[in-house]
């Protein structure tokens, strides 16, 4: 069998036709999380450029099903290491691969684009800690930091407590990832806060 010349496939990198072949690049969400928490703190910050009250705390449903939130609270570890609400959840369920945005709105607060599915006004004290509990007030999640004495395995390194210019956020890459160690769940960023709310995608860009 003979072949025209321009019958066999030349690769062009400057151009395409009708011969090349068609690449196809797809990126899928790993898979729900069947064990361990099901609501987590996936991204956070106690602090950013407009003071210590500008911040925001983003729950994601790693899980294969719906959690209702209905009871659950958010508390806040202080500077004397003393726990307390933030706020109680509202009756909201949550699907898998759904984000839950709870905000500081009070005097130099939150003031990001994703507008808040529930607000507080009491802050939380810098490199302290942060947990999620049940409607029964079992610990969910527990995230902090190693000077708190509050955190899972390891605490997360200190982070800024004064002359923050760019929107930080400490994220779990990917989202919903959860070892029980908060030092290799999380990563730190500079300039790259990104928090969603319950209508955000799912499973969407963190």
């Amino acid at each position: 069998m003979s072949f025209k010349p321009d019958d066999r496939y030349q690769p062009n990198p400057y151009g395409s036709s009708d011969h090349d072949p068609l690449l196809v690049h797809l990126e899928l969400a790993p898979e729900c999380a069947r064990d361990g928490a099901p609501v987590v703190v996936n991204e956070f910050r106690f602090r950013g450029p407009n003071g210590g009250n500008d911040e925001f705390i983003e729950l994601f449903n790693r899980s294969c099903s719906p959690v209702n939130l209905s009871g659950w609270k958010l508390q806040g570890l202080s500077a004397t290491g003393s726990w307390g609400d933030r706020v109680t959840l509202a009756n909201v369920t949550l699907a898998p691969d759904q984000y839950y945005l709870l905000a500081n709105t009070s005097s130099g607060g939150y003031r990001l684009s994703a507008q808040p599915d529930q607000t507080y006004g009491t802050g939380i004290a810098d490199n302290r800690a942060v947990r999620l509990l049940d409607a029964q007030g079992q610990v969910v999640d527990l995230v902090g930091f190693a000077s708190s004495g509050q955190y899972e395995g390891t605490g997360l390194p200190d982070g800024p407590t004064s002359g923050v210019s760019t929107q930080i956020s400490w994220k779990r890459i990917p989202s919903g990832k959860d070892t029980n160690n908060n030092a290799q769940d999380f990563q730190y960023g500079n300039d790259w806060a990104n928090p969603q709310n319950k209508e955000s995608a799912f499973y969407g860009p963190n």
